[in-house]
């Protein structure tokens, strides 16, 4: 699949499994009763600011990687790219919705990473 000739929003249209194998050579699931029980281990064992910390850090390595493949696809402005962002949490089952009521980027600088 040539990655530049396809539009973003197209590929969240395809149904679920098919959206994955566009975005990702291999990918797990993890149950979020496994991530709850994870979260709850971290808390009990390094406590809640060490925790944090992962789970942020852990949440930024997931958008760079989502991002560095967003950016391979075809999309009409720099909008609809960091709206994607939102389609990937849905995508990866984070959340159900998205609602975007206030965004700002930096128009200038946004690719150059």
């Amino acid at each position: 699949m040539n990655l530049k000739q396809k539009n973003l929003n197209d590929v969240f249209h395809l149904p679920k499994d098919e959206a994955l194998t566009a975005f990702y050579d291999r990918m797990i699931t993890i149950p979020t009763t496994a991530r709850t029980a994870l979260k709850k281990e971290l808390l009990s064992i390094i406590g809640e600011d060490r925790s944090k910390g992962v789970f942020v850090r852990y949440g930024w390595h997931c958008g760079v990687s989502d991002a560095r493949k967003a950016k391979l696809y075809h999309y009409e402005d720099e909008l609809e790219l960091i709206l994607g962002g939102t389609k990937f949490h849905m995508l990866h089952g984070y959340v159900d919705r998205v609602s975007v009521s206030d965004i700002h980027y930096d128009e200038k600088n946004y690719l150059k990473k």
